[in-house]
């Protein structure tokens, strides 16, 4: 019994001391990502004028006789953060 747990306690630490979070996080974020709940917000990686940005698509809507997308929609550029969070500008 003894046996096993040393075993087990040493595989789970080969398996945990394999594991490192990499220092430069990854940056080549692609593609389109759509909202679960409504899907109304569409989100594309892309670049903008040779920076990494987002086209936030929230859809149109009719103001004053013209169909203008919604408030908030546009470019935004962004960065990964050290607390693995994508932080828009």
């Amino acid at each position: 019994m003894r046996i096993k747990i040393s075993a087990l306690i040493f595989c789970l630490f080969i398996f945990f001391g394999g594991c490192e979070k990499s220092d430069t996080p990854e940056s080549d974020l692609t593609g389109t990502w759509i909202e679960l709940a409504e899907k109304s917000d569409t989100i594309d990686f892309t670049t903008f004028t040779s920076q990494r940005a987002i086209n936030l698509r929230r859809g149109s809507e009719l103001i004053n006789d013209y169909w203008l997308p919604k408030y908030g929609s546009g470019y935004y550029s962004w960065e990964i953060t050290e607390s693995d969070s994508i932080a828009l500008r």
